[in-house]
């Protein structure tokens, strides 16, 4: 190798970034988003009585990771997986890639508490379930879908099924590609409305079903009122967003809450972290079981 070569390699090649000067024993920092901000203050409270102090940021899940990878965050928690940049970014700085650990799942249909998302028609619509490949076909197939095609009789059997959800780039919407589409970013854009992002596009996508016996749309429970919720067929059974199937992710459009982390090669992992997934597992471990 050229000695230009080698200094030109090294100029490119980071070095690792060094223990962050928060680092402090007993203390632990948290980046997540403003969502999962509560589920981490409770977390928070149940940790300082064993001692370990945590430090919270809403920072939001788009920049999360970036704390992390920066050496800013001990842990980045947000509702959904790490994307791709943000795993090649964090290699790329620390010279391997983040560990990460399933959390939690979130709630059931709690507004702003990474609720579940589901499958909603007018409260007229006698749709009865939806399997996952059916859900797929309706919001990728280019052809024009009938009700009739879902089993549904009667005036709606002939009518096509007008489709809405929230802005496919929102959180909600890339959440629903990936849960739903299996990452795909195939969508009939001729059939589906989109409602915006944030909380009042789920309120907008209720809306339209109310008006419309010929709709359906990907919402959440806690917008709901007056609609049908229909449940997902997986195998025999019928599997709809009620807290407990939710909480133990049974539900197949649960968010699921990652933690990413740094895990040292050749070193542990920092006690205060350890303490901290714990707790949270057990935390959700306890409401899955219906003891909170």
């Amino acid at each position: 190798m050229s000695i230009a070569f080698a200094l030109a390699a090294a100029a490119i090649t980071p070095a690792p970034v060094p223990l962050a000067p928060h680092v402090a024993p007993g203390l632990v920092t948290i980046w997540t988003s403003k969502a999962l901000t509560p589920d981490m203050v409770r977390i928070a409270h149940e940790l300082a009585a064993k001692g370990v102090h945590v430090s919270i940021r809403s920072a939001g899940s788009d920049v999360a990771v970036a704390g992390l990878y920066t050496g800013i965050a001990d842990v980045a928690v947000i509702g959904r997986s790490a994307t791709p940049s943000e795993r090649q970014a964090f290699e790329w700085i620390r010279q391997r890639p983040p560990a990460e650990e399933v959390l939690m799942h979130g709630s059931a249909g709690i507004p702003a508490h990474s609720p579940a998302l589901a499958i909603l028609v007018n409260r007229r619509n006698p749709l009865a379930a939806l399997s996952p490949d059916q859900l797929m076909r309706l919001f990728t197939a280019p052809a024009p879908q009938y009700w009739r095609d879902y089993g549904v009789e009667g005036s709606l059997a002939a009518r096509p099924i007008h489709l809405h959800m929230a802005d496919a780039t929102s959180g909600t919407g890339r959440f629903f590609r990936d849960a739903a589409l299996g990452g795909r970013n195939q969508w009939a854009w001729n059939r589906i409305v989109e409602h915006g992002q944030g909380d009042s596009s789920g309120r907008a996508v209720a809306a339209a079903i109310a008006k419309d016996p010929a709709a359906l749309g990907i919402g959440e429970t806690g917008t709901a009122k007056g609609l049908r919720i229909i449940p997902l067929r997986i195998g025999e059974a019928l599997i709809a967003p009620n807290p407990h199937d939710v909480v133990i992710g049974r539900y197949p459009l649960s968010r699921t809450i990652y933690a990413y982390f740094d895990r040292p090669q050749n070193a542990a992992v920092r006690p205060e972290i350890r303490a901290f997934l714990a707790q949270a597992k057990d935390d959700q471990q306890r409401r899955s079981d219906g003891s909170e």
